[in-house]
């Protein structure tokens, strides 16, 4: 009994004497972190003036490292190595610490010094050794512009693609034997070689696209006004016309006519190369008196640089009419006229923003508009399709 009682209180004695023992090595603990606190406290007050001068000069002059950079644009080979000594000296006066060289040509005339050219990398190197004279840094991309890695090095075959396609009608049934003409191709005579096949596709003519605008025949007419001109229809679209300037008391616009209904289901644009593009609505009638909206959109504009203006599309509900009008924004005065390479209607289902969404344009297309409501069930249910 009493080695089971014995037993029995050594685990408390045990945990009293450890309970005691970790208090005692607290509390040193505690009293020594108290001392050092109290250490660094006095220090950092002993201290605090000289860091405060320190900050300040710090910032008034900072290091090399610190210094800021700039980016440095060479404007499309208009350089000289007297302007680029100028530009350092003033880089170094400005207090910076280098500049980010980048050779620019967006918009801008040739200069006479060719990116990559042994005169271009002269001048270079002429820049690499005035920024070492003045102690200054530079950096440079590894292409031209933003192309990253990109450059007149690299050949059309190595470059981004775009998928293009081009469409023949053919009536069946019988057997087609032709050449089908190659897509429209967006490079310069040079490279067009590098177009390539990936498939030929057949498939029935969908309902809604059995009579195209061409087959229609309609007439068109763009209103009175300065710098207007009249559209000339080729195919399935019109072709090179200008809505007129306005003072923005009257509205701009084409207006479509056809001999019976037709049905569309979206606007194919494209605007003139430089054109800074313009937010309209596209209305429909039956009689040529009473228009009502059917969708409104915003073209946008052609970079100047763009060789090739691109087509852009604004699907909408189906509806049918025997006259469309395509407005431009009213209340908005402009000197210049709208030019317009080519405007069609089309009855054939398509997906919004196309060129946008798979990065065939530039620039995204967005409508600054909400669509309108649809008149029925039926076009609500195609209007969710087509979004």
């Amino acid at each position: 009994m009493p080695n089971r009682l014995s037993s029995g209180c050594r685990p408390a004695v045990a945990s009293l004497f450890f309970r005691k023992s970790h208090f005692n090595i607290w509390r040193q603990n505690f009293l020594l972190f108290s001392g050092a606190a109290l250490f660094f406290a006095v220090q950092s007050l002993l201290s605090a003036e000289p860091v405060a001068e320190n900050l300040e000069a710090g910032f008034a002059n900072p290091p090399q490292e610190a210094r800021p950079w700039t980016l440095w644009q060479w404007m499309n080979g208009n350089v000289s190595k007297e302007g680029i000594t100028a530009d350092l000296e003033a880089f170094k006066k400005a207090g910076l610490g280098g500049a980010q060289s980048f050779h620019l040509d967006y918009g801008l005339p040739q200069g006479p010094i060719e990116f990559n050219s042994p005169e271009w990398l002269d001048m270079y190197l002429h820049a690499a050794k005035e920024a070492d004279r003045l102690g200054l840094e530079i950096g440079t991309h590894n292409g031209g512009g933003w192309t990253a890695s990109g450059g007149p090095w690299t050949l059309p075959e190595n470059s981004m693609q775009v998928v293009v396609t081009r469409e023949v009608r053919a009536k069946g049934a019988s057997r087609f034997d032709a050449v089908l003409p190659a897509p429209e191709s967006y490079l310069s005579s040079e490279y067009e070689n590098t177009y390539r096949d990936i498939a030929v596709l057949a498939y029935p003519t969908p309902v809604n696209e059995l009579v195209t605008m061409g087959e229609a025949s309609p007439k068109a007419t763009v209103s009175e006004g300065k710098g207007a001109k009249q559209p000339t229809l080729v195919d399935d679209v019109l072709t090179s016309f200008a809505m007129p300037a306005t003072s923005g008391d009257s509205p701009r616009y084409v207006e479509i006519v056809f001999p019976e209904p037709f049905t569309a289901r979206q606007l194919l644009l494209t605007p003139e190369k430089g054109d800074a593009g313009f937010d309209g609505i596209l209305e429909v009638s039956e009689d040529g008196i009473t228009f009502k909206p059917v969708t409104t959109f915003h073209l946008t504009d052609q970079p100047h640089r763009q060789k090739y203006p691109y087509q852009q599309s604004f699907p909408f509900p189906q509806v049918s009419g025997r006259f469309f009008r395509i407005i431009a924004e009213k209340g908005k005065s402009s000197s210049k006229p709208i030019l317009i390479a080519k405007a069609g209607l089309s009855g054939r289902q398509t997906i919004d923003n196309l060129p946008g969404k798979a990065l065939y344009q530039r620039h995204n297309i967005l409508s600054k508009f909400k669509k309108p409501t649809p008149a029925s069930a039926e076009e609500a249910e195609v209007a969710k399709e087509d979004g």
